[in-house]
């Protein structure tokens, strides 16, 4: 009867429509006779709206209503105009529901967009947070040079991700916020080694972790991002790339003798110089 009756009142269905499903959670009927011979009667239903999204099941809400009625035990019931009046209060609910509440709703967003931001926080004095026009000077390396250490100096540098979403008419805005930088406190240098050489060296390990970040977003973009799973493809790709930023790190240090050798310094530089400039030059 149910699926009979939404049937007629569903307008003729469109590809762009929503495929909502709706479940009878609970109908019951119950009737009590009192003294005078009159049925006491009370009609109750229950219906969870829900749709499919890459196979996963999206909780769209849910419906109750009562109807209470009297009757006589000796004359006929319309036991049908009851059930439409009970019928037909769901769908205008979810009518209602969806007038109130479908526009930039996560749950009824069928594709995935991504936003990239570049996150500063200029508050932080402890922390240079990447910039092309900001390059590192030696006042940025506030830490004490470690005791036993056979290296010149040392920078700190990391990133992060900050990510967010909403949605925008059928699309899921997945917002992401990359912070670039570098740790004044646990960076540092010893006092005849600051020069511009080495500064040049450990500038290139900032440069190295922001060009690492511009190759997370490609893999993200390549990842082609689901409404299910986004979450924690972004999370792996996250570690993925952390862990290849290390690597990356360790060779540059590995082929120029952490600076040392000036002919392989030079081509470290060159190369990821080239490679910074076309970053910026995609962002603008």
């Amino acid at each position: 009867f149910a699926q009979d009756h939404w049937a007629i009142l569903a307008p003729q269905r469109k590809e762009t429509d929503l495929p909502v499903q709706i479940q009878i959670q609970t109908f019951q009927i119950n009737e009590k006779r009192d003294r005078n011979q009159k049925v006491a009667g009370e009609a109750k239903i229950s219906i969870a709206y829900s749709w499919m999204r890459d196979g996963v099941r999206v909780p769209l809400g849910s419906f109750g209503t009562t109807a209470n009625y009297v009757r006589s035990d000796k004359q006929a019931f319309n036991y049908n105009g009851l059930l439409n009046q009970l019928m037909d209060q769901p769908v205008k609910y979810f009518q209602k529901w969806m007038v109130e509440h479908g526009k930039d709703n996560p749950a009824l967003a069928r594709t995935v967009k991504i936003v990239f931001r570049e996150l500063e926080n200029k508050k932080q004095s402890d922390t240079v947070f990447y910039h092309p026009n900001r390059p590192l000077v030696w006042s940025d390396f506030k830490g004490a040079s470690r005791s036993g250490s056979k290296y010149a100096a040392a920078v700190f540098t990391s990133f992060s991700y900050e990510g967010k979403s909403y949605a925008k008419g059928s699309e899921l805005i997945i917002d992401i916020g990359f912070k670039v930088y570098m740790v004044k406190p646990m960076s540092w240098g010893i006092q005849k080694a600051r020069n511009a050489y080495t500064l040049r060296h450990e500038q290139l390990h900032f440069d190295i972790t922001r060009i690492l970040v511009e190759r997370f977003k490609k893999r993200i973009l390549e990842s082609e991002l689901t409404l299910a799973a986004y979450d924690s493809e972004l999370q792996y790709q996250f570690l993925e790339i952390y862990k290849e930023m290390h690597r990356e790190q360790d060779l540059y240090d590995k082929e120029t003798e952490h600076g040392l050798n000036p002919q392989k310094q030079a081509e470290w530089d060159k190369k990821l110089t080239e490679q910074i400039k076309a970053v910026f030059q995609g962002i603008e």
